[in-house]
């Protein structure tokens, strides 16, 4: 909820905060303690030592570096960076935190110690890693959005710099002149623009951590995935229950990663990049692209949605076929519809048949009901 009230009230400097406080605890919770963890294997005193009080449940998972401590220290690295009076409570309640853990029996004081230090460094490393890349890319690709913002350290910070920057300078700014001053219309066809490769970013960075998830073995294979994994090692033109297309892809998979759960879930990821980008690109045009990437993040934000980009069903390829039959036979329909889009429809049509054989409900729609609402559209 305070996360929520910062975004809409908190103004730039809470937009940031927000940002940074999601992407460090995801940093320092999944990726860094999680790896750590799993490197040294180290048992709890409530495993390791019988006469341990343990105040609350026994966890055979390592102690080393305790998570709980890496999240607060991390996060009040983060409070304090944007917030500087906040440590008054921050600090207060990481240290509460910390000390509880190895009250509760769960921890070691190195355990908890360890995660201090590494939820605190990887907080400060990783908000200095996002001022430097936007140093270097936001001059370039939000022009706009930089000159409000040049440093991600003080984001109520404005700047008379050109946007487009000197290659002889240190970071890329010139000196202090007169910004250039754009038209409406230019500057809103690069804010336009800029939406849009902030999309490109929001896919690009989803691809990335959903890659990583599926890479991390947390979840086991479900009993589709596995009975649709036998598919693929014995091909025919169909199955009991569903088309090859499954089996093609999850042989596909398997023969880029092997036969493991990356290999049989690598496309999902793949497909929901796909989608992102088709309807990014569509919504960009035909409404706007602000709105377009508000609809990116919606459609992210839906849990449905999301456990579709990590398992890898006949459901991932379906959406993506139905969506760009759609999309291409809703553009043939218009005054300027070519036969190539309808080609195009029809062509993601049948590869979504080869999914699911329910997708022959698209084909009908494909051929009365777009047409009909196209002749509607002509008429005078």
């Amino acid at each position: 909820m305070a996360g929520a009230l910062l975004l809409w009230k908190g103004g730039r400097r809470g937009r940031v905060f927000v940002v940074f406080l999601v992407l460090v605890i995801g940093l320092s919770d999944g990726l860094v303690c999680k790896a750590i963890k799993q490197a040294v294997g180290r048992p709890g005193p409530c495993v390791a030592l019988s006469d341990t009080r343990c105040l609350i449940g026994r966890s055979d998972s390592s102690s080393l570096p305790s998570s709980h401590a890496a999240n607060w220290f991390a996060a009040t690295m983060v409070c304090l960076i944007f917030y500087r009076r906040s440590w008054r409570l921050m600090a207060p309640a990481a240290v509460t935190v910390a000390f509880s853990r190895i009250y509760d029996g769960v921890h070691y004081p190195s355990d908890v110690l360890a995660g201090a230090i590494l939820g605190a460094g990887c907080a400060g490393a990783t908000v200095w890693c996002g001022d430097s890349l936007w140093r270097r890319i936001g001059q370039t690709w939000f022009p706009l959005w930089w000159q409000n913002m040049p440093s991600v350290f003080d984001p109520d910070a404005r700047t008379e710099c050109d946007p487009v920057g000197s290659a002889n300078e240190p970071g890329g700014s010139r000196p202090r002149t007169e910004a250039p001053r754009l038209e409406p219309g230019a500057r809103k066809a690069q804010l336009e623009r800029q939406w849009v490769r902030l999309g490109y970013v929001l896919i690009a960075a989803l691809l990335l951590l959903r890659l990583g998830y599926i890479a991390s073995k947390i979840i086991e294979l479900s009993n589709d995935e596995a009975y649709q994994w036998l598919w693929s090692k014995h091909l025919a033109l169909s199955y009991y229950s569903k088309p090859p297309g499954i089996a093609l892809i999850q042989f596909c998979g398997t023969h880029l990663w092997g036969d493991t759960q990356f290999g049989v879930r690598f496309f999902s990821p793949v497909f929901a990049a796909l989608l992102s980008l088709v309807v990014l690109q569509f919504m960009a045009r035909e409404v706007g692209a602000r709105q377009s990437f508000l609809l990116l993040v919606i459609v992210t934000s839906a849990p449905l949605m999301s456990v579709g980009t990590v398992l890898m069903t006949i459901d991932p390829p379906l959406v993506v076929c139905w969506t760009l039959a759609m999309i291409a036979g809703w553009r043939a329909v218009q005054p300027g519809g070519t036969t190539k889009q309808w080609l195009l429809a029809g062509l993601a049509a049948g590869l979504g048949f080869l999914c699911k054989l329910q997708c022959v409900v698209l084909d009908r729609l494909l051929g009365t009901v777009l047409p009909a609402l196209g002749a509607g559209a002509r008429a005078p």
